[in-house]
């Protein structure tokens, strides 16, 4: 007998929001933290963050360059317990004034 369980599509839980931080060219980097999932604690799920078309690391957070202005990073997510599983994105807008 096989036992089969029916989960959602993978989705952020919450669409971030811009935000706005002050330019500091001393020190033009940001931690950023990715978003809930729909998916339990214990999910296996991989993140990958880009800014435009430059990989600039994986996992939950990461230390990004900022430059002054508007700084667009796309975070991917997946569900690697799912066979076959497709990418969900979001978009997190930063703007270092």
């Amino acid at each position: 007998m096989l036992n089969f369980t029916i989960l959602d599509s993978l989705r952020f839980t919450i669409v971030p929001e811009p935000q706005t931080i002050e330019w500091n060219p001393s020190n033009p980097t940001i931690v950023l933290a990715a978003p809930q999932l729909n998916r339990a604690q214990n999910a296996s799920l991989t993140y990958k963050w880009r800014k435009g078309t430059v990989s600039i690391g994986v996992g939950t957070m990461v230390e990004a360059k900022v430059t002054r202005g508007e700084n667009i990073f796309t975070l991917r997510a997946r569900d690697q317990d799912i066979e076959g599983a497709h990418w969900t994105e979001t978009k997190i807008v930063v703007m270092c004034e």
